[in-house]
């Protein structure tokens, strides 16, 4: 084994780190000398060829923690090899919508690209747009190798009063209630394709 990877991730309920995870036991199938550890517990990045970042989508926002690590370690990011992973329930693909600079992953349990005007309320609001646009934000403008998008855990117990009740509200648009929609077999082809491409 000869690269040094990696994964780092912030969490809410847990759901991410378990993606995260996954991914680094996959990178370390395919030859990967991969570290996996929390986002504040990484204090210096220098000795990886390769960071995976991932993080759920919180307000719309991946988590602070995470804004956090990309502004303290952009030097060194912006030298290496970068792919983040988010988490989240909703996010949609519209048909014709505008193309992306970096290549990106949409985990196909999310559903195929659509005309605006037949979506949903969620579906309008939850653009894969919207969040890349944030993650590049966030990110200074670095760009990264891939952004992947996956369905994380909606567990009520974990999210608060005032979410548990909008997701609840959503759940009579869409059916989405609570439940573990991680693909794992997404994750897994994400990551053995974002490394072939290293």
């Amino acid at each position: 084994m000869s690269k040094e990877f990696l994964v780092t991730y912030a969490t809410k309920s847990g759901s991410t780190a378990d993606v995260a995870g996954f991914i680094g036991q996959t990178l370390y199938d395919v030859g990967a000398k991969t570290v996996v550890k929390p986002v504040d517990l990484v204090k210096e990045i220098a000795e990886y060829e390769a960071v995976f970042i991932g993080s759920p989508i919180i307000n719309g926002k991946c988590m602070p923690e995470i804004k956090k690590f990309v502004s303290i370690h952009t030097p060194h990011l912006s030298e290496k090899t970068v792919a983040y992973f988010i988490t989240c329930m909703r996010l949609s693909q519209v048909s014709g919508g505008t193309a992306h600079d970096i290549p990106v992953f949409v985990d196909p349990v999310f559903g195929n690209p659509r005309p605006k005007r037949e979506m949903t309320f969620p579906e309008k609001v939850h653009p894969v747009t919207f969040y890349i646009k944030a993650i590049l934000g966030m990110a200074n403008n670095l760009q990264p190798t891939s952004v992947a998008f996956f369905r994380g855990v909606l567990d009520y117990n974990t999210i608060g009063l005032l979410m548990t009740m909008l997701f609840k509200m959503m759940a009579r648009l869409d059916g989405l209630g609570p439940g573990d929609y991680r693909n794992w077999e997404a994750i897994r082809l994400w990551t053995e394709n974002t490394y072939s491409r290293l």
